[in-house]
């Protein structure tokens, strides 16, 4: 049965992971369009690249669709979804638009409640500095990774294709790819040829590769010639059981977006376990050990495991780790004394230092050479809203001083007690002895009910907190699950003093008021939080940075 894609429509098309996928879908041919309910970077960027982009969600915007791709935010109530229900046109999560475009390619998966962004990040910008080309989908913008690297080996220019000597002859074909937007399917022959991918088609013996060039616009996905998918794997809502990699990672599991799971950590954990177990028998599991609930994991998984962190069990173990002028740096050890390699990593933080090893693992599974790890890791950049460096900026007199202000200006997506304590230890360890200034903006009011004592303690930690109402991500509002409550906590804890401030279109200019000279100033929440730093500059624009 043939069928022919006119047309893929993103309802919420400006979200990380929907941005992403949409972007990968132009670059393969297809006609793309998309709404949101507002414009940002995401969406233009997509524009500039000939996708049709609407803001607002209305019927019309559908027509023409073969089918609609929607995220986990987007409800049954919203007008272009009834419309592609009347009209039986196909609805399908985002997820399994990720799956399949990891159906042409070599899947590797980066599960965790926490670091997946980064990690995420890492491997792929290992993979591209090997020279691999790989095709990445990310939660976050990447703001560089193996741009342009000197040192990428690729095939001469017009060299014949080797044929893949890989499992099950035809499975995930590296050189797979998806038919051109429009093109008619073809009937699909059955497993034995084209396995996991009915319509795949080889390109042209010889053509030439494209040398990694990263991405340079600073976006969240690339489309690579060769033959891996670098992806996230959400478990927020479920929709990681929707992927079958090849190759996945766990980093850690903790209680979040219960919700899903009807606040049964049980099912949670049963939800990594049925993930992994999607892997092919041939497959293998990267799993965090210092995690224990992961290493509590290990005897129900049967597939092939491999091990990290900084136990000496561990297959892939991090030794001799310091921080050094805000990077982080460490030897790796393959099963205790195997292939040591001295690794410097661009990030702060001990928990970086595990997600690079889980690059590491990747890279080590790969055979991707030591020298090719060490650079990406020693020259990665970073993502954008994972601790990115605005760096110095420059306030002209005023504030509460009424003098000149200089600070470093830092900004992080981290929004559970977990991942911000983590953070704040980096900080602390990336620039000793100065005052951490924390400006905080909660995310969803249940993870602010649930997890309320957990932020009054991690909030205590910072010298000085600045907190905004709860971002509510569509919620309802939560009696004492607000920022007001969540500010008398913090106050009667004793730690800090802090500053409310209700409105956080309000936020960079009580920050520019606040701010002494020589702080470190955190901006630190998954929602509009985002926009503060920029904000912050602009008010410092005429005082020099």
């Amino acid at each position: 049965m043939k069928h022919k894609v006119n047309r893929i429509h993103f309802v919420g098309i400006g979200g990380a992971g929907m941005s992403g996928i949409a972007e990968v879908l132009v670059n393969l041919g297809y006609q793309v369009s998309g709404s949101d309910g507002a414009t940002n970077a995401a969406t233009q960027r997509l524009a500039d690249m000939g996708a049709t982009v609407f803001q607002g969600h209305a019927a019309e915007h559908i027509a023409g669709a073969s089918v609609l791709v929607i995220s986990s935010a987007i409800k049954e109530d919203n007008p272009e979804v009834q419309a592609a229900r009347a009209a039986h046109i196909p609805v399908v999560a985002r997820a399994m638009m990720l799956a399949e475009l990891m159906r042409f390619k070599q899947g590797i998966a980066i599960a965790g409640t926490h670091g997946k962004t980064t990690t995420t990040s890492l491997i792929a910008s290992v993979l591209g500095e090997a020279g691999l080309d790989p095709t990445f989908v990310i939660g976050g913008k990447l703001l560089a990774a193996g741009v342009n690297s000197p040192h990428a080996t690729l095939p001469p220019e017009g060299a014949a294709r080797q044929p893949w000597d890989g499992p099950a002859a035809g499975v995930n074909s590296p050189h797979a790819t998806l038919p051109p937007g429009g093109a008619a399917r073809q009937p699909w022959d059955g497993p034995a040829a084209g396995v996991n991918s009915p319509h795949a088609t080889l390109p042209p013996e010889g053509a030439a590769r494209q040398p990694w060039d990263g991405p340079a616009a600073g976006g969240n996905a690339r489309l690579g010639q060769g033959k891996w998918l670098v992806a996230e794997a959400d478990e927020s809502d479920a929709s990681f059981l929707h992927l079958s990699p090849v190759v996945s990672i766990v980093t850690n599991i903790d209680a979040d977006h219960m919700e899903t799971y009807g606040h049964d950590f049980e099912r949670l954990k049963s939800a990594f376990v049925e993930f992994l177990h999607r892997l092919p028998f041939w497959g293998m599991a990267i799993l965090c050990a210092d995690d224990p609930v992961v290493r509590a994991l290990l005897p129900r998984i049967d597939k092939p495991v491999m091990t990290y962190g900084t136990g000496e069990d561990c297959a892939i173990q991090a030794v001799n780790i310091r921080a050094e002028n805000g990077r982080m740096a460490f030897t790796a050890l393959r099963n205790g004394v195997r292939s040591p390699v001295d690794i410097t990593l661009n990030l702060p933080g001990q928990h970086n230092v595990l997600n690079a090893l889980a690059a590491v693992a990747v890279a080590w599974e790969l055979q991707v050479p030591d020298a090719a790890l060490q650079r990406a890791l020693a020259n990665f950049s970073g993502v954008g809203r994972r601790f990115q460096r605005y760096g110095e900026i420059t306030l002209p007199a005023g504030g509460k001083t009424g003098a000149k202000r200089r600070f470093t200006l830092i900004d992080d997506y981290g929004h559970h007690p977990v991942e911000m304590r983590a953070t704040l230890d980096a900080t602390r360890g990336a620039f000793p002895g100065r005052r951490l200034v924390l400006a905080f903006q909660p995310h969803r009011y249940t993870r602010t009910r649930d997890l309320f004592e957990d932020f009054v303690q991690v909030l205590s930690q910072a010298d000085a907190v600045l907190l905004t109402e709860v971002y509510a991500a569509s919620e309802q509002a939560i009696i004492a699950a607000d920022g007001r409550a969540l500010s008398r906590a913090l106050r009667v804890a004793g730690h800090v003093e802090p500053v409310f401030v209700e409105d956080v279109n309000d936020l960079p200019a009580a920050l520019a008021d606040f701010v002494r000279d020589g702080d470190v100033v955190l901006t630190m929440g998954a929602g509009s939080i985002g926009q503060v730093p920029g904000k912050l500059v602009e008010l410092a624009c005429g005082g020099g940075t």
